[in-house]
């Protein structure tokens, strides 16, 4: 009995040991799992809780606003990481909208990672070509579609993600204002667990995973 015991205790010793790592998450890996048919029948690894952050009051639409080198800034997400972006919907309405700079603020730096043209960036070929990043239907007016980014954006300590423009009232007036643009969005990215390594995305992550 005793052996048995040993015997028990040395094979649990050597399992443990033997644990894999948790695998490293970066833009290659969400890619290679969004192509693999089999991820779907699998427990995750490394696990993460899916979240979202999105246009819920009508008054406003934002978190907050910010004033930065760039000016007013309208913060829609501000996530502490590590974590990964995995969908991006955005629609607006009023004349001219979608017009405004989005940006996309990783780890703390006070650079974007991203920056441009909202309607370029989210459903246009700015950042990445169809099918990442497309309208929900091409037979719908350009300016009344609601437009897609499948675009994994990994991050390792955090994301914030904003949009700039002229036409915003950021108010307690209730409601779209005449004259001013209505911005709605639906951010839904994954929360890793602390000490979860992940590669946080940038253009030369991009230029190296195109293929």
């Amino acid at each position: 009995m005793k052996k048995n015991r040993m015997l028990l205790a040395g094979l649990l010793l050597l399992f443990t040991a033997a644990k894999p790592a948790s695998p490293e998450v970066s833009l290659g890996t969400l890619l290679r799992e969004m192509t693999d048919r089999d991820e779907i029948a699998r427990w995750p690894s490394p696990a993460f809780a899916c979240r979202q952050a999105s246009s819920t009051d009508p008054a406003t639409n934002f978190i907050r606003q910010e004033t930065t080198p760039h000016g007013t800034e309208y913060v829609m997400l501000d996530a502490d990481g590590p974590g990964a972006v995995v969908r991006f919907w955005m629609t607006f309405s009023g004349a001219g909208s979608g017009e405004g700079i989005l940006r996309i603020y990783l780890d703390g730096d006070s650079e974007p990672v991203v920056e441009g043209r909202a309607r370029s960036l989210i459903g246009g070929a700015g950042l990445v070509g169809a099918p990442l990043s497309m309208g929900v239907s091409t037979l719908t007016d350009s300016m009344h579609r609601g437009l897609n980014l499948y675009l994994p954006i990994p991050f390792a300590e955090g994301c914030k993600i904003t949009y700039q423009s002229s036409m915003i009232d950021f108010s307690d007036k209730g409601g779209i204002q005449p004259g001013h643009e209505g911005v709605f969005y639906n951010i839904n990215y994954r929360s890793y667990e602390p000490g979860t390594r992940v590669v946080s995305f940038s253009a030369e992550e991009l230029r190296r995973n195109r293929t």
